[in-house]
C-alpha cells in the first residue's frame, strides 16, 4: 500500500472541508463533486483501515461515472479511491469497459 504524507495537513484538511461545503451547496456541479472526491482521496489516512474517505469518494464518483463515463478524471479518481484490498473489486467493476 502506498504511503501518503501530507506536507501541509492543516491547509489540506481545510481545503477538503471547503470543497465538501462547496459540493454540498452545488450538488449538480459535476466538477465540484469530482474535486471534493479528489480532496477526500488526497487526505485519506493510510492507517484508516475502514477507508472512510475512500468510501465517501467512491460514493460520489460512482454515480457520476455512470452518467459521465467519458469524463477525463472520474474513472481515474474512482480507481484511486478503490486502491486498497477491501475496495479493489469495486473499483475494477465500476470502470470495467472504459478501455474498450
Amino acid at each position: 500500500m502506498r504511503k501518503r504524507i501530507l506536507r501541509h495537513p492543516k491547509r489540506t484538511n481545510a481545503y477538503t472541508l471547503a470543497m465538501g461545503k462547496l459540493a454540498e451547496r452545488n450538488p449538480k456541479d459535476v466538477e465540484c463533486q469530482v474535486f471534493y472526491a479528489l480532496a477526500l482521496i488526497a487526505t485519506a489516512s493510510p492507517t484508516d483501515k475502514t477507508h472512510t474517505n475512500e468510501k465517501k469518494a467512491a460514493a460520489l464518483l460512482e454515480p457520476l461515472f455512470r452518467k459521465y463515463p467519458q469524463h477525463p478524471g472520474i474513472p481515474h479518481y474512482l480507481i484511486h479511491a478503490c486502491d486498497n484490498s477491501e475496495m479493489a473489486n469495486r473499483g475494477v467493476t465500476s470502470v470495467s469497459g472504459v478501455a474498450s
